[in-house]
């Protein structure tokens, strides 16, 4: 089969063109429209709230609000879509999550500060209350985010990434190609592949056909509107890479070039200019000292208000533990910390006595579960558990205990997650990266499909969390914890 006869034609090309402009369009507007009638209803809750307050004598002001006044300044709502359009959160925006969590937050309070300032520049201060400026800001932040995230979450089935040419080297392209395709929202979305392999790469890769070598990528290209290029040549030395670059850069609209600095990201990169040579500043956030003081004081925080809205969960599942009588509540396991200290990490009891003796058994002749333990640590229908152990197992709640590990300092509320001394060697040369952190109750592997995910992948996304950690990374986070623990996914 000739490798022209796999690209897609013309008019594929086209309408997938035609495709990936009204979904965007169609995200935007929607989008928009979630935006506002987020700050719409935050405004309108926040009226009932402070009208509700004041009716209980919550408030000495003796200003009583009303809905008519507010109503007539609703055009002010437009702050907001206008801040994010400006921010770059619409048409297609490649950003990541909490890139996304920094720009709408910041543009909430800037369009909240714009309203208050607005106030005072018309002279309406006094008419307007000041707790309900304040609950509508508060709120925003809350519900903007939430019906972002939601709204993406409902299109990503429908939305298509720009059309986009791969050139460069096979292996590499290919993992690029699955690496966009495993992204939740799709920023590019390869249509063909173009090698310099003479034939010896696939016919396909990850269903994205191997269209020819690179000299006819621009040709095929043109005749096909497409204006986006990604150029995957780890291999080629500076001054071969600069001409390749050169080269497609004259006959594409959109060029994007992947160097060979796998782990790094633009979260932890400054782009500087050395009389035309390009540069980058490599920052270790988490290793500076104000942002690890920072990350312990919210720690302390969220960890204090966690530990008092968990205190009769926790009551009630060491109740439960205590009359299953297989030993006792608590079990205190021994684990690597930051500098490579090591802890006891503490959990509630999930196994039954002499756990140790049971895994052997189950292990032993069984070919294929000692292939799972050795792979992960972990048994899908792990011998071990209790009943109520494997239900704390699936709803993360065994690990509640480690509250105190936060609280005494050994662990953080987001972080690398703890391992064993035996899973050293797993780690290799990203050990020394991650002991230099605190290991996390959760982390960028527990929301990440936790024990479906493969030990290197574990390795791989603790590295990236100590390498990009910001404080937008954390809160990200910590959200979808929420959302996996409550879908069960990966858990057991």
């Amino acid at each position: 089969m000739k490798r022209d006869s796999l690209a897609p034609a013309k008019g594929d090309s086209a309408a997938h063109w035609r495709r990936y402009r009204l979904s965007n369009l169609m995200l935007t507007a929607l989008l928009i429209g979630g935006h506002l009638w987020a700050v719409v209803v935050s405004f309108l809750a926040a009226f009932v709230l402070r009208r509700f307050l004041g009716e209980q004598g919550l408030f000495f002001s003796p200003l009583r609000p009303e809905l008519g006044f507010f109503l007539g300044y609703w055009p002010i709502v437009i702050l907001w879509p206008l801040i994010f359009w400006r921010g770059g959160l619409y048409l297609g925006a490649w950003l990541e999550p909490e890139e996304e969590l920094r720009r709408i937050l910041e543009g909430t309070t800037i369009a909240s500060l714009l309203v208050i300032a607005s106030t005072f520049l018309t002279q309406t201060g006094p008419e307007f209350s000041r707790p309900i400026l304040a609950g509508w800001w508060m709120l925003c932040l809350i519900l903007v985010p939430l019906h972002h995230a939601g709204i993406k979450h409902l299109f990503r089935s429908l939305h298509l990434g720009r059309p986009t040419v791969i050139v460069g080297e096979a292996g590499p392209a290919q993992e690029v190609i699955a690496a966009l395709r495993r992204k939740r929202f799709m920023a590019l979305d390869p249509v063909a592949v173009f090698t310099d392999d003479n034939g010896r790469s696939p016919d396909q890769m990850d269903g994205v056909p191997v269209a020819g070598e690179i000299e006819h990528a621009q040709q095929w290209a043109d005749e096909r509107r497409i204006d986006t290029v990604l150029i995957v040549r780890p291999d080629l030395p500076n001054a071969e890479l600069v001409r390749i670059t050169d080269y497609f850069g004259a006959r594409f609209r959109h060029v994007y070039v992947i160097p060979d600095l796998s782990g790094m990201s633009t979260a932890e990169t400054d782009i500087r200019n050395i009389e035309g040579t390009l540069t980058l500043e490599v920052r270790k956030n988490l290793l500076l000292r104000r942002n690890q003081v920072f990350k312990r004081i919210l720690d302390l925080l969220v960890t204090l208000i966690l530990a008092v809205l968990a205190a009769p969960i926790m009551f009630v599942i060491g109740l439960a533990l205590a009359l299953e009588r297989q030993g006792s509540v608590m079990f205190g396991h021994r684990r690597i910390g930051k500098d490579g200290q090591s802890f006891v990490a503490w959990k509630f009891r999930t196994m039954v006595r002499d756990a140790d003796e049971v895994l052997a058994r189950a292990l032993a002749g069984d070919q294929q579960l000692q292939a799972e333990w050795a792979a992960s640590q972990k048994l899908l229908n792990d011998p071990r558990l209790t009943p109520i152990g494997r239900l704390l197992r699936r709803l993360s709640m065994d690990e509640l205990p480690q509250i105190w590990n936060i609280l005494r300092g050994e662990m953080s509320l987001v972080g690398p997650r703890p391992i064993v001394a035996h899973e050293i060697e797993k780690y290799g040369e990203a050990f020394q990266l991650y002991t230099q952190v605190l290991p996390g109750l959760t982390g960028l592997w527990q929301v990440s499909g936790r024990s479906m995910v493969s030990y290197p992948v574990r390795v791989r996304l603790d590295s990236y969390y100590v390498r990009n950690w910001s404080i937008w990374l954390d809160l990200v986070i910590i959200i979808r914890t929420f959302v996996v623990v409550l879908s069960g996914t990966g858990a057991y």
